[in-house]
């Protein structure tokens, strides 16, 4: 009887995989499961609303403050300028993540009210599309194989078109410099020469070996601190670099300034709540090694410190000058 028990119920799990697995061959899904997912996605698309009307709030605050700053800079009170192409590759990127971020809201806003159905961003109207829906659509579309041929032969005849044109240009600098070399009787070099993709090659180089050598001969540690006669690929390079980055992390800062003054933190705001306990738990979690790192750093500071000498170093076994080291009040 056991057996025939065990076999009943073996049976009875292979249908029920079976038809779990029919059911999702035709495109069925289990209710229960079905309800939670749309139950999560509703949640979520709540936090994202939530999250996108902080961030308005953020950037209301943002252009005021800039407007502020603009109004200090054409008064001299604020002497600090942004490089243009820096405050131009920043506008372009916060350009793109702002329209990113609308999308978003808006899809956010429609799985909401469809309670949890799921919204795709391509779905969304064009004028409300943005990158991703755009992205979506382009790859969604269906492939027509003669219009892929006929656009893959226009980009790979404009790419050996280019190519010919840049080693005509070639032949005919190099032609020139050896003209003119014969006629010379010195070796010109291809910098010399017309322009061409070997001349804009040496002189690259030679611009990076010229700042280099400066650097090493003036004991300086980084391009940028070049003087500006003697700078070069690397040191432009390097200061727009910081340029950026410095101008990202002050933009960061005061965004974050602006987050703790319009938005308190959970365990603040709603200390007893679960993310309130959750922020004090993780902070009080990551705290912890700090600490003890500040403590390990100052042991070994004390470690590696000096010791001060006192008056019984020149002679530890003397008595009498343990003694008097010991003696209380004033000495004489």
């Amino acid at each position: 009887m056991p057996a025939v028990r065990h076999a009943r119920r073996r049976r009875r799990r292979l249908l029920a995989a079976l038809a779990c697995t029919l059911s999702s061959a035709n495109g069925l899904t289990i209710p229960v499961i079905d309800k939670a997912e749309r139950a999560a996605r509703a949640t979520l698309a709540k936090w994202s609303l939530e999250d996108a009307k902080l961030r308005r709030q953020v950037q209301r605050e943002l252009r005021a403050e800039a407007l502020r700053e603009e109004a200090l800079r054409e008064e001299g009170v604020v002497g600090q300028s942004v490089d243009p192409e820096v405050s131009g590759v920043i506008q372009q990127l916060s350009s793109w993540a702002g329209r990113v971020l609308d999308e978003e809201e808006y899809r956010a806003a429609r799985i909401v009210e469809s309670q949890g159905a799921v919204v795709r961003p391509a779905d969304a109207p064009l004028d409300v599309r943005g990158p991703l829906g755009d992205l979506e659509a382009s790859l969604s579309k269906p492939i027509e194989l003669e219009e892929a041929w006929a656009n893959t032969l226009d980009a790979l005849t404009q790419l050996f078109a280019s190519i010919k044109q840049e080693v005509d240009r070639m032949i005919s600098s190099e032609n020139t410099r050896t003209e003119r070399s014969q006629a010379l009787g010195a070796r010109l070099r291809p910098l010399d020469a017309p322009p061409s993709l070997l001349g804009d090659l040496e002189g690259f180089v030679d611009a990076v070996y010229r700042e280099e050598r400066a650097r090493v001969d003036s004991s300086t540690i980084r391009p940028q601190d070049l003087p500006a006669k003697r700078r070069g690929p690397l040191a432009r390079a390097e200061r727009w670099l910081t340029s950026f980055l410095a101008e990202v992390d002050r933009y960061e800062k005061k965004r974050a300034n602006i987050i703790k003054k319009v938005a308190k933190r959970p365990m603040e705001a709603a200390p007893e709540s679960a993310a309130g306990k959750t922020e004090r738990f993780v902070n009080g979690l990551a705290r912890g090694p700090m600490m003890f790192r500040i403590m390990v750093k100052r042991v070994v500071e004390l470690l590696d410190a000096t010791v001060l000498p006192n008056e019984y170093d020149d002679d530890p076994e003397a008595e009498a000058a343990f003694d008097a080291a010991l003696k209380r009040g004033p000495r004489r």
